[in-house]
């Protein structure tokens, strides 16, 4: 699973090994500052429907309903989402950024107030 946490400036999520492999990347660091908005998400992996049929998955592994780790786009003129989720995945956060490479990061998680009330942005 995938962990997030708070480095000085940053906020840092770091992938275990099956999510390096999925997501072809080690991580994902983001300015403290880019954080706009942190939000808790049930049943997030269904929050990636957006992103199929029509969307594009960039970078990643991406199997309907059950997994989506990597970068995806929405639609043309819609910055990328970076998602860590798996079908056992019942809670998340979803976090909004300004500023950055990717418009939101969606992580799995198994306390998402944790992480809402470690970065103070609701």
């Amino acid at each position: 699973m995938a962990t997030i946490s708070k480095q000085d400036d940053k906020l840092v999520i770091r992938l275990s090994t099956a999510e390096k492999i999925e997501a072809q990347r080690v991580g994902f660091d983001v300015p403290l500052q880019a954080v706009r908005k942190v939000e808790v998400v049930e049943n997030p992996v269904h929050e990636i429907h957006g992103l199929r049929p029509s969307g594009i998955k960039l970078f990643g592994t991406y199997l309907p309903g059950k997994v989506a780790v990597g970068i995806f786009l929405a639609g043309l003129h819609q910055k990328p989402t970076f998602a860590v989720l798996h079908h056992h995945d019942k809670r998340g956060v979803r976090i909004s950024i300004e500023d950055e490479k990717v418009s939101e990061l969606l992580i799995g998680c198994d306390n998402p107030e944790a992480i809402v009330q470690l970065l103070g942005k609701s």
